[in-house]
């Protein structure tokens, strides 16, 4: 085996990957991005342990792919029809386990594999086998390299992306679809052209042979205790060649795997990717405020906002417990009838739920159940939210009874966003719950008090009983109970309320549910934001049944305050 330049490059990112994997600025950088929401995935037992064991597993799995697994280094030509195939969505890339060219390990790319976000791009890719709790398939992280001139502090390339991606029959969308929203193409691209460099390592129409690095990268790496030092450098004299074996193997496993499972969309494969990798903003994307009304501008940015925030708790629950509102899906089609329609699912099963499927500890369940709750009720019939934007004439009742609230939502759950002067807007989710000792129902509002950087476990959850006929006299029947619970579970010295603690409780809730309360009033007939824009047909009040892809935006009028 002779030293090839290739070689040496990847053999020289290899041991950087293992330095920042065991190192104090890996770990330091892998905290911040835990403290600024950002979730990678993991298995759901995990989700239970302090941020810095979670860290520390997160980097020893990441270690483990890299050092025990083999390198691959891919030369320009190759990368130059990878990216072609990649970036034309036409062609149909589902992944079975034996394009992948090891178990586990690292291709480094010669040239950028593709562009990525703010002038970054993908300078190589890891892998290794799915972490515990996930089906079949792989776990696999891209890597940014910083535009040039941005060097990185300690590491020249950091994980930009990782994810459990599964082999077929179950298919990411993101690989065989075309119509999909345009806030997909962030992480689109970047997988199709991971998967498209698997095909073309396997592919015939590709020379391979393994190369030595240099001593001295050859040493540091036995000092590091990496396995197969050596690196297998895939090279080809012209991408064309590569493109169309590409395409020509893809076209015959879609089609095998069609005549396998069946005929239909995706050939017939069930989309593993129920949530997007990005939230999609529509016709309220930035780069078109140019073109809307200066009225509206502020509606756009208050839609991504709140867009960009209920998919990040929901793709954080989906990371810390896989596949979890598919499950609760069937398992509500299952037990149809055995609790009132208007529930989605009771937040104690769901917590039952998280204990059963994903071994959540018992305190961590109960806390995860009822954030869990209200996201899938949020996405149940589509991801519908209020927004209070007109003012209504002054005489509404400014203590309205909640009672019968649970028959005139217009979705199982719906996100509501409050404005607070120069503060962030306040993100909530409505939605109503049920126990058996209270057939009644309780309103359940999951509320982040206008902090955006917090995850799901961060949400505060207000309760309050469907009951009385004012909102204090709700405040008046949820806290006797909730001090009745307390009394019983031993809490001596439990503080009443007086009449003046519900009056300022129920002020709070009201300004909370304001635009909920107003969509749920007779003769208040909400307006379609995206169909008020004149750029997409509006839709009509209220919401027809159907799961969307991205947030829809109701515009509702709000009682003046008094």
């Amino acid at each position: 085996m002779t030293v090839h330049p290739l070689a040496d490059q990847a053999a020289a990112l290899r041991s950087e990957t293992l330095r920042f994997a065991r190192g104090a600025y890996g770990h330091d950088l892998m905290g911040r991005f835990l403290d600024d929401g950002q979730s990678f995935t993991m298995p759901a037992r995990w989700s239970a342990l302090d941020q810095p064991e979670q860290v520390r597993r997160i980097l020893s799995a990441m270690d483990r792919r890299v050092a025990g697994g083999d390198t691959f280094a891919m030369s320009a030509p190759i990368v130059d029809a990878v990216k072609a195939v990649a970036q034309d969505r036409q062609v149909r890339l589902p992944l079975t386990e034996d394009l992948l060219p090891s178990p586990s390990g690292m291709l480094v790319a010669e040239t950028p594999l593709c562009d990525l976000q703010q002038g970054w791009t993908m300078s190589f890719i890891t892998w290794g086998p799915p972490l515990e709790g996930f089906g079949p398939g792989v776990h696999l992280t891209w890597w940014g390299a910083p535009p040039e001139g941005q060097s990185g502090e300690t590491m020249p390339c950091i994980p930009d992306f990782d994810l459990h991606l599964p082999f077929a029959p179950f298919v990411d969308a993101r690989l065989v679809h075309t119509d999909v929203p345009s806030a997909y193409l962030y992480s689109q691209v970047p997988l199709r052209t991971v998967v498209a460099s698997w095909y073309a390592v396997s592919s015939t129409a590709v020379e391979t042979i393994e190369h030595r690095p240099q001593p001295l990268l050859g040493r540091a790496l036995a000092a590091q205790k990496a396995k197969r030092r050596s690196v297998r450098v895939v090279e080809a004299a012209a991408a064309q060649p590569v493109a169309k074996a590409i395409i020509e193997q893809s076209t015959a496993l879609s089609a095998t795997l069609s005549e396998k499972y069946g005929p239909g969309e995706a050939g017939g494969i069930t989309s593993a990717a129920p949530t997007p990798p990005s939230a999609s903003h529509g016709v309220f994307d930035r780069v078109r405020d140019g073109d809307l009304d200066p009225d509206l501008r502020h509606v756009a940015a208050k839609y991504r906002a709140a867009s960009d925030y209920w998919h990040r708790l929901e793709a954080g629950i989906e990371q810390a417990y896989p596949g979890v509102f598919a499950r609760l899906e069937e398992d509500r089609a299952r037990r149809h009838g055995e609790w009132p329609s208007w529930c989605w699912m009771p937040s104690i099963l769901v917590s039952a739920r998280l204990m059963q499927w994903y071994d959540a500890p018992t305190r961590q369940a109960e806390w995860d159940g009822s954030r869990v709750a209200a996201v899938g009720a949020y996405l149940s019939r589509g991801r519908h939210a209020l927004l209070g934007a007109i003012d209504l004439p002054p005489g509404l009742p400014t203590d309205p009874a909640p009672v019968g609230l649970e028959t005139r939502m217009p979705a199982s759950g719906v996100g509501l966003i409050l404005r607070d002067g120069d503060q962030p807007d306040h993100h909530v989710i409505a939605h109503v719950d049920y126990r058996k000792d209270n057939p009644e129902g309780e309103l359940a509002l999951v509320t982040n008090y206008g902090r955006a950087a917090g995850g799901f476990r961060d949400l505060t959850r207000l309760t309050l009983f469907l009951t009385g006929t004012t909102m204090t006299a709700a405040v008046r029947a949820t806290q006797e109970y909730y001090d009745w619970a307390a009394a019983q579970n031993g809490q001596k010295d439990v503080p009443s309320w007086d009449d003046a603690d519900c009056a300022a409780a129920a002020a709070t809730l009201g300004y909370y549910m304001a635009p909920l309360m107003a969509a749920c009033a007779p003769d208040v007939t909400p307006v379609d934001a995206a169909g008020f824009t004149g750029r997409t047909e509006p839709a009509s009040w209220p919401p027809e049944p159907g799961l969307l892809s991205e947030m829809r935006l109701w515009l509702v009028p709000t009682p003046r305050p008094s």
